[in-house]
């Protein structure tokens, strides 16, 4: 089986990484396309996934099944998938001046590492939806240039599963390009890497609920071997979505 891999990172907490997350999978399933969602921890994601979507009977360029994966704060370790081609990240801004130089810097960090030819497999997407003045607004859409601006909407703003309306005139816009956008992004042919670890992400239930707080305290540092994104599917897995025993680490002089 085929599959293409999708990371969902923010520039900073609250960018709406997981309602973005959500809408992506919902566009995909609408149209027939098998996804996988993933999360990189046991957060909102599984309460924002409908149920509700029928059976996968379409393909993307000869993909057989889209792995989303909400993989929160942008880091260095998500910043790596980018070495694997069949990699394709979304990068989310959120509202305000800040996030979008965040945005902006994190997306220069990336080309000068990549070079400018990476800018095919990143979707750059500000999520205005919360921003307190149109005049901020307005500065940060010249600071970021984002692909894609998603307007305030219930669909995008509701606790529940999200579930795009084609009715919805203000939304109906975003959603066409958003859904043309994932259609590039994921048709970008790419040779399969076997020896890319596989990752820690777990896979979320429809409708699942997510995990009691665990309390204030911060979260432990992350590493490379937390964070790192699923490899590209392989003869190995199966209808299950079980994936290979990542390889042990090698040490490098230093």
């Amino acid at each position: 089986m085929s599959t293409r891999s999708l990371l969902v990172a923010g520039t900073g907490g609250g960018a709406g990484t997981t309602v973005v997350t959500a809408l992506v999978v919902a566009l995909l399933r609408s149209r027939g396309i098998r996804v996988v969602a993933c999360d990189h921890s046991d957060g909102t994601l599984g309460g924002h996934l409908a149920d509700d979507e029928g059976p996968a009977t379409r393909r993307i360029a000869g993909v057989d099944e889209v792995r989303v994966t909400d993989a929160g704060r942008m880091t260095t370790a998500i910043a790596d998938a980018l070495e694997v081609p069949d990699f394709a990240l979304c990068l989310v801004s959120g509202s305000g001046i800040a996030q979008a130089e965040g945005g902006r810097a994190a997306l220069a960090g990336l080309l000068e590492r990549f070079g400018p030819q990476a800018r095919r497999r990143i979707l750059v997407v500000a999520n205005t939806t919360a921003a307190a003045r149109r005049r901020d607004g307005e500065t940060a859409r010249a600071i970021l240039r984002p692909d894609i601006e998603l307007p305030r909407s219930p669909v995008l703003g509701a606790d529940g599963p999200v579930r795009p309306d084609p009715a919805d005139r203000v939304l109906a816009p975003t959603l066409e390009l958003v859904t043309t956008r994932l259609g590039e992004l994921l048709a970008l042919q790419a040779p399969p890497d076997e020896g890319w670890p596989t990752g820690i992400t777990r896979t979320v239930r429809d409708g699942a609920r997510p995990s009691p707080a665990q309390g204030t305290a911060p979260p432990p540092e992350t590493t490379r071997e937390q964070t790192a994104p699923p490899t590209s599917a392989g003869p190995e897995q199966t209808a299950g979505f079980t994936t290979r025993p990542a390889p042990a680490p090698t040490q490098s002089a230093t």
